[in-house]
């Protein structure tokens, strides 16, 4: 396996990331951000509760470009059709009946930011991780540096695979010791590291050198073997000229192809 065999694309609609402060409109779509970053795995999110089901049209697309499709079973915060059990499950087990390539389900924004739990109880989340295991699918769950001073261990221990982001930039310099709580919280399971292209934090461009430390770390982490993949965000970014974009297609082109 290569190092570029272990990134994903995180995947919104085209233009969904409008509201913040970017520097010109991105109208790059899933399958294209794909091709534009060499990246052939994908996390696909529903955005502000888009789209709605049936997903199969969407699913069979991006099965033409990416390996691996992981669907929200939960979507980003704003997904309000999302909340007090009304999850997409029923649906993502269904994609993946469509194609293998439909190997597992996200929660995104899951827990609160302000305390501990969830948008789903324990109950619920239960459920949920014994009906995509007996259909061979894995759980996956997004969690950030702001929650990590709750204890939701409860709730972790029912994933197969933690995320982990950073909400702002200028705390990547903490990244070492949160990435080993992560790891430490994850108790053996698979833990992925989140790659934002723009610093929603703080509504701003994501400086280049701070994206190549960044990269350099993931790099050190994946030699190690201490995280399993990157989840860069987002294709809804691509093409307006970030730096942190040309960033990290010069380094996986001079990276990617390195054995782990």
């Amino acid at each position: 396996m290569t190092i570029r065999d272990t990134f994903w694309l995180w995947g919104h609609h085209a233009g969904a990331h409008q509201g913040w402060k970017l520097p010109g409109i991105s109208g790059v779509g899933l399958v294209e951000g794909g091709k534009i970053l060499g990246i052939k795995n994908i996390c696909r999110v529903v955005f502000k509760s888009i789209p709605q089901p049936p997903f199969d049209q969407e699913t069979l697309d991006l099965a033409t470009h990416f390996d691996k499709i992981v669907w929200s079973i939960i979507g980003d915060s704003s997904s309000q059709r999302n909340d007090s059990g009304k999850d997409d499950l029923d649906e993502v087990v269904r994609q993946a009946k469509l194609t293998p390539n439909v190997v597992g389900g996200i929660f995104d924004d899951f827990f609160f930011n302000d305390r501990p739990g969830a948008r789903a109880s324990l109950e619920r989340t239960a459920e949920i991780a014994k009906k995509l295991h007996e259909n061979s699918l894995k759980l996956w769950a997004v969690t950030y540096d702001l929650i990590l001073k709750f204890d939701n261990q409860a709730y972790l221990d029912l994933f197969d695979i933690i995320t982990f982001w950073t909400w702002k930039a200028r705390n990547l310099d903490q990244v070492d010791a949160n990435i080993s709580e992560t790891i430490r919280r994850a108790k053996g399971k698979d833990v992925y590291a989140g790659c934002y292209l723009f610093d929603y934090g703080d509504n701003r461009p994501m400086d280049a050198e701070v994206m190549e430390r960044y990269l350099e770390k993931c790099r050190h982490l994946l030699h190690e073997g201490m995280i399993k993949g990157v989840i860069v965000c987002s294709n809804c970014v691509l093409g307006i000229g970030l730096e942190a974009e040309e960033c990290l297609i010069r380094w996986l082109e001079a990276h990617g192809d390195e054995k782990i």
